[in-house]
């Protein structure tokens, strides 16, 4: 139960295991939750077993991964069509939600939308800040086909923005 806790659970999966190969990205809490539970567990880095895993793709994880991709592309056409319609860096990113979940691709959490001057913050929080369509806007977003990801920034530009706002663009 939630009250519980995953210990107990951790401890089952963990049974007869002595040594446990973990990704690069295992959050640091979830290590720790692992050794809490199995005391004598040995973690260790794996850096050939799973990144050999990733380096080649089946058809079908091709498929996927291009069909997350289509889903970016699709949805930042959109944005870009969309972006002066006004609204907040909030309600934008709702609608991104819902359009990636009406296409039947799952959207995940984190989305950066950044009007004005919060596209100069890289890891802006997305928030109730109305979109200034004399501004640039920054988002940053993706979705999720089948456990495989897309992940894409685009910065859109007013017609009329400066051309200094260009230059500065063009050079990053």
């Amino acid at each position: 139960s939630d009250g519980d806790g995953p210990k107990g659970a951790i401890a089952r999966v963990l049974d007869g295991v002595g040594r446990l190969l973990v990704g690069a990205s295992l959050p640091m809490g979830t290590a720790f939750a692992l050794k809490a539970a199995r005391p004598g567990l040995d973690i260790d880095l794996d850096g050939v077993i799973l990144p050999r895993l990733r380096e080649r793709k089946r058809p079908d994880e091709l498929e996927h991964l291009r069909a997350a991709g289509r889903h970016a592309d699709a949805a930042a056409a959109w944005i870009g069509r969309r972006a002066a319609a006004g609204g907040t860096e909030r309600e934008l990113a709702l609608e991104l939600t819902a359009r990636f979940l009406q296409g039947g691709a799952e959207p995940y959490g984190g989305y950066v939308v950044a009007t004005g001057a919060h596209g100069a913050l890289p890891h802006h929080v997305t928030g109730d800040t109305p979109i200034d369509p004399a501004a640039p806007l920054l988002c940053d977003f993706g979705c999720t086909v089948a456990g495989y990801h897309s992940d894409i920034t685009r910065v859109y530009l007013p017609g009329a923005a400066a051309a200094e706002v260009r230059e500065a663009l063009e050079v990053v």
